[in-house]
């Protein structure tokens, strides 16, 4: 139940400390009865309410109260009594409630289509998704505990299984190596893949390419020497080996004059 607290203070300003007393419970009580009212029965009402007093006195000017309160705060409908605001707020509420649940529906509905699209041919995927398990399951190992906490483990795990086999190949890859650089500031694991982060990440070489960049590396190097010992006849650090191997790898040419 909403409490708009301006609405109340200018709409009881006219009663009572004793009448927005009863106001309240009253509104209280008809939220427990779930959209459904009050009994249009002041003696009814009173019971729900009313402590027993021996009083008669302070019986009677309580009971004078509530009427006054139902006469200027509630309404008839269907034999029982209703506060408009607060029952068009429940039905707005529970209109709210049903959209949700049918957007809820469809979200799971379509999940579902996007699963069995994804699984048409289970036997196939099985060895794959077992051996992308284990690989998740490994780079969960290596997180650190704080990362844990702060990620969800099955929520992760669930994006993760949907991605296509390249998209995995690059979490697998590019996760570690963004956790390494962000220590404590690493985003957990399931915003990383949810906000495919993994493709903004330059992904770490494999062993080959590594072997193949310092390979070229060396190769550039080995090419400038080779060119100024042709220019000008000085060896500039080169063995005879390393001669040889670079007239094997660009040519044999005569030198410059």
């Amino acid at each position: 139940m909403y409490l708009y607290t301006q609405d109340w203070i200018s709409g009881t300003r006219g009663l009572s400390m004793q009448q927005r007393g009863i106001y309240i419970d009253l509104l209280a009580f008809s939220q427990c009865e779930n959209g459904r009212g009050l009994p249009n029965d002041v003696e009814k009402v009173a019971h729900m309410i009313f402590p027993f007093i021996k009083n008669q006195k302070k019986q009677t000017e309580l009971f004078q109260d509530l009427q006054y309160v139902i006469k200027n705060k509630f309404v008839v409908k269907d034999n029982r009594l209703f506060n408009e605001r607060q029952h068009a707020e429940f039905l707005k509420g529970l209109d709210l409630s049903n959209k949700r649940s049918l957007a809820r529906k469809k979200g799971l509905v379509k999940v579902l289509l996007q699963q069995n699209a994804n699984n048409i041919d289970d036997s196939d995927n099985d060895s794959d998704n077992e051996d992308y398990i284990n690989k998740f399951e490994n780079m969960w190992k290596e997180i650190s505990p704080k990362i844990r906490k702060r990620s969800s483990k099955p929520k992760a795990k669930q994006k993760f299984l949907r991605l296509s086999n390249d998209n995995k190949d690059k979490v697998l890859s590019t996760f570690p190596v963004y956790h390494q650089e962000q220590g404590e500031f690493t985003k957990a694991l399931d915003r990383f893949i949810a906000n495919e982060m993994y493709q903004e990440i330059t992904q770490p070489l494999t062993l080959e390419q590594e072997k193949e960049e310092k390979q070229k590396e060396s190769d550039y190097l080995l090419k400038s020497r080779y060119d100024l010992y042709l220019k000008t006849g000085k060896s500039f650090n080169l063995s005879a080996q390393d001669i040889r191997e670079a007239e094997k790898k660009f040519g044999k040419e005569k030198k410059e004059e």
